[in-house]
């Protein structure tokens, strides 16, 4: 990957230079408090729960094994949320190094990937092949990753599932548009889109922990871009503008 000119490699205004160091000190404590502050209790509530299951094993009616089960996943859960939070805050504080990025091949390097985890899923894939951004190359990997998962996952069982990957450039700005014709989502809670440990109520069945959106979101931020989502009928289609790079 080639370096881009000074001009370009640097997304972030000097301006904003002090606000940034201060809410990056915030953030680093945050996440110390998160870290070392919150695991511990959270590792003990796994730990007795599971300690209480065994200690009762065939002692205790459905009704109270169910809550004890119903607790032991509740803390599991609070575990995995506290590591996204974390997660989160690791994107933030990231260094980045910024390089000339050919999102074509990223993309199709990441379909290669994605049709190994999903064998049985076999959607049509369309990549434009011209658009090229300055951007960090391990961040931006990590946010196509994302975008194409949500593609790839919620068009499962369409015989006709459809992905694309298409640029648009106007003046110094490449608009990349991520869309499929899978779930969706419904357009009422498009503001819901970013925001961590949020589910939309149309993929309700297929929900996980909800950062991978926000992650999107808080790298493409860190390059001076934008992010927005659109509910289609059906599907959905994610746009993300960036600095473009002139081939």
């Amino acid at each position: 990957m080639d370096p881009v000119p000074d001009e370009i490699s640097n997304p972030a205004s000097a301006d904003c230079a002090t606000l940034l160091s201060q809410a990056e000190r915030e953030l680093k404590s945050l996440s110390y408090a998160i870290s070392h502050d919150l695991r511990a209790p959270v590792r003990a509530l796994i730990g007795f729960s599971q300690a209480l299951k065994e200690h009762t094993a065939g002692t205790l009616d459905s009704t109270a094994a169910h809550f004890l089960t119903r607790i032991e996943e509740s803390a599991q859960r609070l575990s995995s949320m506290i590591d996204g939070l974390l997660a989160l805050a690791r994107l933030s504080q990231a260094d980045m190094q910024i390089v000339v990025i050919d999102i074509g091949t990223v993309c199709e390097s990441i379909n290669r990937e994605l049709a190994l985890q999903f064998p049985q899923h076999k959607p049509h894939v369309q990549i434009d092949k011209t658009a090229k951004v300055a951007g960090d190359p391990h961040l931006l990997r990590i946010a196509l990753h994302a975008l194409l998962h949500n593609a790839w996952k919620f068009t499962q069982g369409r015989n006709d599932a459809s992905i694309t990957i298409s640029a648009a450039l106007q003046g110094d700005v490449v608009t990349l548009c991520i869309r499929d014709n899978g779930i969706g989502f419904e357009a009422r809670y498009a503001d819901k889109l970013f925001v961590p440990f949020q589910h939309l109520q149309a993929r309700n069945e297929q929900q996980g922990l909800g950062i991978g959106l926000a992650s999107v979101q808080r790298i493409i931020n860190r390059h001076g871009g934008t992010l927005h989502g659109e509910a289609l009928a059906p599907g959905a289609a994610f746009f993300v503008s960036l600095k473009s790079v002139s081939n």
